[in-house]
């Protein structure tokens, strides 16, 4: 593939993945406090990462091997729309089963841009210098920046549309003792009689919020089918064509994802995988509810996390360069030392009516670190399980959702305190598990001899990005 093609498919995919999770993931930022009634909102966001959990074992791969890349991309976002159309009338009866179809949907996404994006930056490594960590660096990175800006116009939208809140524009007085039951002594529901500021918006905006949103999910569409390319004109795509017509959906291919979990790389990047979910969870339900919309208002919400958009985004540029000056593990520290900051403030903090210039410090703490998570660990992935990717991949996801699908699960019921000490403890153990994957990688790559029947010989190398070189291993 020429190299204008690799970067125009590169940037087509990232937009159209712009476009669906610019809908999706506002949307998803709302459920708590849009529609909190019986707690349906954060219910289904519960239920689209439990299913998202189950399809990351078998339908990612089946899909992928059956259709390729492409088309499987475009069943996954057509397959969204249902759940954001549901919330034109947000009720059990279509919230619920249109996010068994969008979690069903999620896995076979995530991993198939996963896989294409792999692809993209291993046939760009043959136009550069640069080593296929750098490169799958930069791509990711690339991909993660539209991401971020979903986060930012999406916010940018709810925020104009919700904005007013109040009639005759003026802002209800809420009693101290109210506010001291938000942030950190939140615990699972307030009632918007007691507080005014979870009254939920008018049926007006919130159609024409849904509206918006849903159009973007269709334009998604239509941008992946007449402006992306397939990867079967590859020759490794061609030369399994006859191959993928004929797979089928096996417990064969469910066995080897499961397979592969047992690979000692992969068991140690389960806990920063299942960190990664559950940190976003927390942000999505519990923060954008305890501390945003209980002690500032609901249109709030999205005023916030642009702040979260801007900085994510601006990582998501930087991220690659850092990682090749300064080696992925301090990057990763980085992130991790953010997150920890941003737990400790939030245990001590009480959001009151005079500091809520710290919302947007913290909401661009959390960018700093999510962003690092979502770009480099797919990218680390890519690296290391790259005779293996698919399977990988869905491991990776299915944790993640896993992490999601908890975080909102137990979001009513635990205390916002509770849910902030399960973070730390699992930020912890998931930095120390990741930094053994990092140094068990360097110290196992291998040697192979231009002839494939010499012995390879297995020797240590520098964790440097730059100076790592994709070795493939011998049978």
């Amino acid at each position: 593939m020429q190299k204008f093609r690799i970067l125009k498919n590169l940037s087509s995919l990232a937009f159209g993945h712009f476009l669906v999770f610019t809908a999706f993931d506002s949307l998803s930022n709302l459920q708590s406090t849009l529609n909190e009634h019986g707690g349906v909102g954060v219910a289904s966001q519960s239920v689209i990462y439990a299913f998202f959990t189950i399809s990351s074992f078998f339908l990612p791969t089946y899909l992928i091997k059956r259709f390729g890349c492409k088309k499987t991309l475009l069943i996954s976002v057509f397959s969204v729309c249902p759940y954001i159309a549901a919330n034109f009338y947000p009720t059990w009866s279509t919230l619920v089963p249109s996010a068994v179809l969008s979690g069903l949907a999620f896995g076979p996404l995530w991993a198939a841009r996963s896989t294409y994006v792999n692809q993209l930056s291993f046939q760009y490594s043959g136009y550069t210098t640069a080593s296929i960590s750098v490169v799958n660096a930069w791509f990711f990175g690339i991909y993660s920046f539209f991401h971020e800006n979903a986060e930012i116009w999406g916010n940018v939208i709810s925020y104009y549309v919700l904005k007013e809140n109040s009639s005759n524009g003026t802002e209800t007085a809420v009693p101290d003792e109210t506010l001291m039951q938000c942030g950190v002594n939140f615990c699972g529901k307030s009632s918007d009689t007691i507080n005014p500021n979870l009254r939920p918006p008018s049926d007006e905006k919130l159609y024409t919020l849904t509206g918006i949103y849903l159009v973007f999910v269709v334009l998604a569409g239509f941008v992946i089918l007449f402006v992306m390319d397939s990867l079967d004109d590859d020759s490794q795509e061609r030369d399994n064509k006859v191959e993928k017509k004929k797979t089928k959906l096996s417990a064969n291919l469910l066995i080897a994802t499961l397979k592969h979990m047992k690979n000692k790389d992969q068991l140690l990047l389960i806990p920063l995988s299942f960190y990664c979910g559950l940190a976003d969870g927390f942000y999505n339900s519990d923060f954008t509810k305890s501390y945003i919309a209980c002690a500032w208002g609901i249109s709030q919400v999205g005023h916030v996390t642009i702040c979260y958009g801007v900085v994510s985004a601006i990582m998501d540029c930087s991220v690659g360069f850092l990682v090749k000056c300064i080696t992925r593990i301090p990057v990763f520290i980085l992130a991790a030392s953010s997150h920890l900051m941003l737990f400790i403030v939030l245990l001590l903090w009480r959001p009151h009516s005079d500091n809520y210039s710290l919302y947007f410090v913290l909401s661009g703490i959390y960018g700093i670190g999510a962003s690092v998570w979502w770009s480099q660990i797919i990218a680390f992935y890519g690296v290391i399980f790259k005779e293996n990717e698919e399977p990988a991949f869905s491991n990776f996801y299915f944790w993640s959702s896993l992490g999601f699908s908890v975080a909102y699960a137990y979001s009513d019921s635990l205390c916002t305190s509770v849910n902030i000490y399960i973070l730390i403890g699992l930020l912890f153990l998931a930095i120390a598990a990741y930094i053994g994957a990092e140094f068990r990688n360097s110290c196992s790559k291998k040697t192979k001899n231009k002839n494939p029947n010499n012995q390879v010989k297995e020797h240590c190398v520098g964790i440097k990005d730059n100076e790592i070189s994709l070795l493939t291993s011998s049978s």
